[in-house]
């Protein structure tokens, strides 16, 4: 999965995935970037949903289906 946060890089910013039940399956902080890519590889397929947390706000929310 790879997320961009735009041309500018972010300062700091919180990407949470959880499963359909709400459980968080992963979390991580990153800095200074304008894009990442997360590993979902050990994860089981289904659908998931991304959140990215900047500021303590969600600015970014979005459904995903895992293979």
């Amino acid at each position: 999965l790879t997320i961009l946060f735009g041309s500018n890089p972010v300062e700091e910013v919180l990407v949470a995935i959880y499963n359909l039940q709400s459980v968080q399956v992963f979390s991580k902080t990153f800095q200074n970037t304008t894009s990442t890519t997360i590993d979902l590889t050990g994860k089981s397929a289904g659908i998931y949903m991304v959140k990215v947390i900047a500021d303590g706000v969600v600015s970014y929310e979005e459904k995903i289906v895992k293979e």
